[in-house]
């Protein structure tokens, strides 16, 4: 007993990192941890970098303060602003400290695949029949689940979360594992993340993850070299691809996947088609996808221009940290949101 309490214990301490799985407030305690091995043991070398990188973000960081105090932004914001600089320092201590411990590094990378492992068979297990592993002990189901947060609780992005993880498989894969050595296993796991992705409802982390797929199949060099398991890898993912789908549309009791499949593919291609109205007339597509409820995504790059665009000041200084959702609901004429849903837009 006493053997297995000192294993629990050099566990969690040598991947302290997987807590943010449970929380993503348990990023300080990774923080805090990683500040206190650098301090101690690479003082020097630690400073040196965070005051390498900083002097390169400085003159940024000062402009874009200033764009904050030009903007009236929130004192609250103000404090947001700062907390995401702080990420920045967050960041260097944390790779410096996986940097001087490469042990501790491969066992993270290990443990955060495994666990992603069983986060897809929970998702692949909620679909089918209706109940989580994970989330049903807190009775965290949405009555609308067509979006499935899982772990990740009321904030519905999974599916973007098992995105950023896929390049790490393949960091993994080159690095540390011996199973992934097996290319067709490896194609086998990829293929799981993305009809897991699939299965979240997040259309956009889903044609990034088909994305992803294509460019770390591309990064195995079988292109040039085994080209016949290039030709068997799609024949193994449109097979499969075939299968689930006939197999969800099939599960009519299934309210839930029907559902799903429609947002995924119906939607989808309905959003593409009606593009050409949004340039025709705005106000009948703005009408029309109400109507159909499909994605507003391009109103709400519009109204994100429009903002933009408003006057000089706005081109050269923006609108100011965490302004878009007041300054958009000023315009009563304007599609909103809590975000412009598009990362170069939410930048200028």
């Amino acid at each position: 007993m006493k053997n297995f309490g000192i294993l629990t214990k050099k566990f969690l301490f040598e991947n302290f990192i997987l807590l943010f799985l449970v929380s993503k407030f348990f990023v300080l305690f990774s923080f805090f941890i990683s500040i206190f091995f650098n301090l101690k043991n690479n003082k020097l070398f630690f400073f040196s970098k965070i005051l390498k990188i900083y002097k390169v973000c400085l003159v940024l960081i000062v402009l874009l303060y200033a764009i904050n105090f030009l903007n009236n932004v929130s004192l609250v914001n103000h404090i947001k602003f700062s907390l995401n600089l702080l990420l920045i320092l967050v960041s260097v201590s944390i790779s410096l400290f996986f940097y001087k411990n490469k042990e501790i590094y491969k066992n993270s990378l290990f443990y955060l695949n495994l666990f992603n492992l069983f986060v897809i068979l929970d998702v692949f297990l909620f679909r089918m029949a209706n109940f989580s592993i994970l989330t049903n002990w807190n009775n965290f189901i949405f009555p609308d689940a067509i979006r499935y947060s899982g772990i990740l609780f009321e904030e519905k992005i999974l599916g973007f979360y098992l995105l950023c993880c896929m390049p790490l498989i393949l960091l993994f894969k080159n690095h540390y594992s011996s199973i992934y050595k097996n290319e067709f296993i490896f194609i086998i796991v990829l293929i799981l993340y993305v009809f897991a992705i699939y299965l979240t409802g997040e259309r956009r982390s889903f044609l990034l993850s088909l994305v992803c797929f294509v460019l770390i199949v591309y990064n195995l060099n079988v292109v040039s070299n085994i080209k016949r398991k290039i030709l068997a890898f799609f024949v193994v993912f449109l097979i499969s691809v075939s299968v689930i789908y006939l197999i969800t549309n099939n599960l009519d009791k299934n309210k839930y996947i029907y559902d799903l499949n429609f947002r995924m593919l119906n939607k989808t291609i309905e959003t593409i088609k009606t593009l050409p109205l949004l340039f025709k007339n705005k106000e009948k597509y703005e009408e029309y996808i109400l109507n159909k409820d499909i994605g507003n995504w391009f109103l709400l790059y519009d109204s994100a221009t429009r903002i933009f665009t408003k006057d000089t000041k706005t081109i050269f200084i923006g609108i100011g940290f965490k302004n878009y959702k007041s300054k958009c609901k000023e315009n009563k004429k304007l599609i909103c949101s809590t975000h412009p849903h598009h990362y170069l837009i939410e930048i200028i």
